[in-house]
């Protein structure tokens, strides 16, 4: 029943529909596209595509899974790619990871006052001490990407 929802799925549109191509962890590329209304999800740590007859085919994130698309037509030109930023807080220290050298981070209270900043070092990385600060929301901003902490 899963192959032959992934083998409707397989051929590319000329049309530029936009696709969802799932890289298995053991090197095999699948292509599903959109025009045939694939449902995606996340369960727990699977990756999960459902097509419009409920037809589900499970790919186990833990199997070394990941997806990209191609034929997206939005509004945006030029993306370039840039480091993934991810977030570690640990006793009070929050740390930015995967910045450039010499980014700013920017930290405000939920009225909108700047509250803290920091920059990347040479590693990418920038540390804000958040102890002591009152309870509440906080948002970080970093070149375009921001969250929010809750203390």
């Amino acid at each position: 029943m899963a192959l032959a929802f992934a083998g409707s799925a397989l051929a590319q549109d000329d049309m530029g529909t936009a696709n969802l191509i799932v890289h298995t962890g053991n090197g095999q590329s699948i292509e599903y596209s959109f025009a045939l209304e694939p449902r995606v999800t996340f369960e727990g740590n699977d990756l999960v595509l459902t097509d419009i007859d409920e037809t589900r085919v499970v790919y186990p994130m833990s199997e070394g899974v990941s997806f990209t698309f191609n034929n997206i037509n939005t509004a945006v030109n030029d993306i370039k790619a840039t480091p993934s930023m991810s977030v570690r807080l640990v006793g009070g220290i929050v740390t930015v990871s995967g910045l450039e050298p010499e980014t700013a981070v920017m930290v405000y209270d939920l009225a909108g006052r700047r509250v803290a900043s920091a920059t990347a070092d040479l590693s990418g990385a920038a540390t804000v001490n958040t102890q002591g600060w009152n309870p509440g929301a906080y948002v970080f901003a970093a070149k375009g990407q921001s969250f929010k902490i809750i203390k």
